[in-house]
């Protein structure tokens, strides 16, 4: 009788956790760039960035999956195990890569560069630093990005594990958002 019950109620809570993730599977949504932007410019803590990934991995817009990616790759560092780590950053890089073939813009070419500028150099992620801080040297019209979060862009340029390899790149980056700000 015993097991009858245990049966019972593993059957009712496998019903139960699929029937709400074909829920969940069915609601698609499109957040907003500026509001992915903003959570993700904050992310702190794995906690923080589990929810991020959590409320970014249905939305489809490129700029969406990027940011999902960088933090997919950001997930490496709160894992023990090197393959766990490796796979994260794997799965991350690919999402930001295929954003920047589909949709190149400031956020993603960001995006690749932070993680560029974070990540270990025998994962040989480094080939595009360069590209990146040209181009995002390249956009002359910042006025359609919240400048408080163009400042946390920049600043976490700054921050990166690399970033003094990179300081003249980041004071020129710094000089162009000034600049266009004055406008």
């Amino acid at each position: 009788m015993r097991q009858f019950r245990y049966l019972a109620a593993l059957c009712s809570t496998l019903i139960f956790l699929n029937t709400s993730l074909e829920l969940q599977a069915q609601v698609h949504f499109s957040l907003d760039v500026s509001e992915v932007r903003s959570n993700f410019l904050v992310i702190n803590t794995e906690s923080e960035l589990e929810t991020f990934l959590v409320s970014a991995k249905t939305d489809t817009a490129h700029l969406t999956q990027a940011y999902y990616g960088a933090a997919k790759a950001r997930m490496a560092e709160f894992v023990f195990a090197p393959w766990t780590k490796y796979s994260y950053f794997q799965e991350g890089v690919r999402k930001i890569e295929h954003s920047i073939k589909t949709e190149p813009s400031l956020d993603n070419h960001y995006l690749r560069l932070i993680i560029q500028l974070n990540c270990p150099e025998f994962l040989g992620y480094n080939s595009n630093i360069k590209n990146d801080f040209a181009y995002l040297n390249s956009i002359k019209n910042w006025t359609n990005v919240d400048p408080d979060q163009i400042r946390l862009m920049i600043e976490s340029l700054s921050k990166a594990r690399f970033a003094s390899n990179y300081d003249k790149q980041i004071n020129n980056l710094k000089q162009l958002f000034m600049t266009t700000q004055k406008r």
